[in-house]
């Protein structure tokens, strides 16, 4: 494994099994091996640079990474100490991505259309708004799990959120993703 490099993009595990169409276990053996450029986080989590992907890909004449990955359209921000069934499911929808760690913000691009972010992460209570700013100006949040969120928390302030009691599920990351392209797909027809 090589160190991090502050100007590389990079990938998680779960990007590049996305990317390649392969398990991520798959993945992390093709690290292990070193077909990958990659590092570990502090957490234990690998992450494969972009550059190496790349080369991989196109070695192997696969579709660009890029492209994949910048069809980005929802990020589900979750509570590491908090994975079930159900976030499974939701990683595996298209266009999707699962972050529970918060360096991997730092690899998303500006075409997140929606945040479900859940408000038992310690590090987001505080930061709606720098989240919006730092990972796309135009996307919209929804921040689930807000039973136990105080009255005074700027989570319940911003009028641009949407709050849920309840835990985030297949059901409603699909039920989203479908009112999205049904709303794009009529706007595309007025025009």
């Amino acid at each position: 494994m090589n160190t991090k490099s502050d100007n590389e993009k990079y990938y998680t595990t779960a990007q590049a099994a996305k990317i390649l169409s392969v398990s991520i276990t798959t993945v992390q053996r093709m690290v292990e091996n070193g077909l990958f450029k990659a590092y570990v986080t502090e957490g234990g989590h690998r992450r494969i640079w972009a550059s190496s992907l790349s080369l991989y890909s196109e070695k192997i004449g696969a579709a660009a990474t890029h492209e994949t990955v910048d069809a980005l359209q929802v990020c589900v921000l979750h509570s590491s100490q908090h994975i079930q069934e159900e976030l499974v499911k939701i990683s595996h929808l298209p266009h999707v991505t699962v972050i529970t760690d918060p360096l991997d913000l730092m690899s998303l691009g500006k075409q997140v259309a929606c945040f479900f972010v859940d408000l038992r992460i310690p590090w987001l209570v505080q930061s709606p708004l720098n989240l919006q700013n730092q990972a796309s100006a135009n996307a919209t949040i929804t921040a689930y799990n807000a039973a136990g969120l105080a009255k005074s928390s700027p989570w319940r302030k911003n009028p641009k959120l949407t709050l849920l009691e309840q835990d985030i599920s297949e059901n409603f990351v699909r039920g989203y993703m479908l009112s999205t392209a049904h709303r794009i797909s009529a706007q595309t027809h007025t025009q």
